[in-house]
């Protein structure tokens, strides 16, 4: 493991922490698999919170770390879950779509992950 990956890893705790620490925050699941992909594993608001930006916000800060370190971002979004808030998986490709996000198929797939939508990094002069 080189340096600046254990910089990553240990920059990812820190901001797995500090994410844990937002108002509104019920769960959050974020790692760096076996081959250097970010990946969100879950992301859930409480439900008093929800429709406030926090999830837009918790993204781009996701999103900019992964710039920062040169990673593709991975995840799968949920099924509908009326517990979990989940609306449905159309309304978030969409979201996702927003940070770049794509499906992983066609052009784009990345057949090193079984995950349903990446990002690659958007980091300068890559």
């Amino acid at each position: 493991m080189s340096t600046t990956d254990i910089e990553a890893e240990e920059a990812l705790y820190e901001l797995e922490a500090q994410i844990l620490q937002t108002d509104g925050i019920h769960t959050i699941h974020i790692y760096i698999d076996s081959i250097g992909h970010l990946v969100l594993g879950m992301l859930e608001i409480k439900r008093e919170y929800r429709k406030r930006g926090i999830g837009t916000k918790i993204m781009n800060t996701l999103c900019e770390y992964a710039d920062r370190y040169n990673m593709t971002m991975v995840l799968t979004p949920a099924d509908r879950n009326k517990e979990m808030g989940t609306t449905g998986r159309g309304r978030l490709f969409k979201f996702y779509g927003q940070f770049g996000f794509v499906r992983n198929k066609g052009r784009n797939k990345n057949y090193r992950t079984m995950s349903a939508m990446i990002r690659r990094s958007l980091a300068p002069g890559i």
